[in-house]
């Protein structure tokens, strides 16, 4: 698996993967944030993810595609922790 750029201030001391199958792709993402986006979950045309992050935040957010669609990319903004995460569907 590939990667590009640094490590950053913070580099985690774990690594957690979800990786695809071939026929296999992302429909959309749910967690629950409060001042940060505390967790997330991806969701696939197949299966759910494991939850990564914390287990705080007040606020759930779900982005699921329309059908027929799916998710091909992500947007945020992030310091220390991730700040802001939108999805870009196709």
């Amino acid at each position: 698996m590939e990667t590009v750029g640094g490590a950053g201030l913070h580099f985690a001391e774990r690594e957690n993967l979800f990786v695809l199958d071939s026929d296999e792709y992302l429909v959309g993402i749910s967690g629950t944030s409060g001042q940060y986006v505390d967790n997330i979950r991806f969701h696939t045309n197949k299966r759910d993810s494991e939850l990564f992050g914390g287990r705080g935040g007040d606020n759930s957010f779900s982005f699921m595609a329309d059908a027929g669609s799916q998710v091909i990319g992500f947007f945020g903004r992030a310091d220390w922790y991730l700040d802001a995460i939108g999805v870009l569907v196709k």
